[in-house]
């Protein structure tokens, strides 16, 4: 369970910080603070100006990589240990 309380004085701020990490993914989510205020309760949503936040992890390491040939043109593929130093 992740519910966490916080109590505060009336005026108190408490500044709350996120992070959100992935491995394998590309993942999207908002965070949803319940809210109790004078026995009224509400649901705050923060978001990325009315968009999901989004995080995304680093790319596989391809076994191929692809180089642009100026001489003749386009794209060829070359295996990383054949890629020369530039």
């Amino acid at each position: 369970d992740s519910t966490k309380y916080i109590t505060l004085a009336k005026g108190e701020p408490i500044p709350l910080h996120f992070s959100a990490v992935t491995a394998t993914c590309t993942c999207e989510f908002v965070i949803d603070l319940d809210l109790r205020s004078a026995g009224h309760d509400e649901r705050l949503t923060i978001d990325d100006r009315g968009a999901p936040f989004r995080a995304s992890s680093l790319a596989r390491r391809y076994g191929r990589e692809f180089v642009f040939v100026n001489m003749g043109g386009g794209m060829r593929s070359v295996p990383p240990k054949e890629r020369k130093a530039t």
